[in-house]
């Protein structure tokens, strides 16, 4: 740690603005994500979404990289040990009626493929928020024990888990 006592006024100004400037910019990629996470379907990759550009022009390359650190680091979350489902899931929205029928369908579809129709059109229409949710909602049913075949991967079950990869 530096010795401030001994450090030029001027250096411990430069260094108190690089942490301003770097609790700004972590500020704006939350925002950011936050936007993403609620407005971008999970199958569509950020830079090719079209009103994320509307959105937020001129974005820069390292900017972009923040953001997409911010939404792995939110997705990641949901599977660590001790994660907070009820934290993490309030701080999400999304439609109940399109993750409840997602985190349904992965239940009763333990050993479905994620090339079935249904699992296609469910997932297909979800933004980022919403995946998490199904993703949360399925965890907390294994939880319970109400997934009731006992079955814990599959490839369904893994898009839910993709969300942290």
């Amino acid at each position: 740690m530096a010795n401030l006592a001994h450090t030029p006024v001027g250096e411990c100004s430069k260094a108190l603005s690089n942490i301003a400037t770097a609790r700004e910019q972590r500020n704006r990629s939350d925002e950011i994500a936050d936007w993403v996470m609620t407005n971008i379907c999970w199958t569509i990759a950020v830079p090719d979404c079209a009103d994320f550009h509307d959105r937020w022009p001129l974005l820069g390359r390292s900017e972009l990289v923040a953001v997409e650190e911010e939404l792995q680091r939110r997705a990641s979350a949901v599977n660590a040990p001790d994660a907070d489902l009820d934290a993490i899931a309030a701080k999400l929205a999304g439609r109940p009626s399109f993750w409840t029928a997602a985190a349904d369908w992965v239940s009763l579809n333990p050993l479905g493929s994620i090339t079935d129709a249904e699992f296609v059109r469910l997932f297909g229409q979800l933004s980022r928020a919403e995946l998490l949710l199904a993703a949360i909602e399925h965890k907390r049913r294994a939880l319970v024990g109400c997934n009731g075949t006992g079955a814990t991967a599959s490839p369904a079950i893994s898009v839910l888990r993709l969300v942290a990869d």
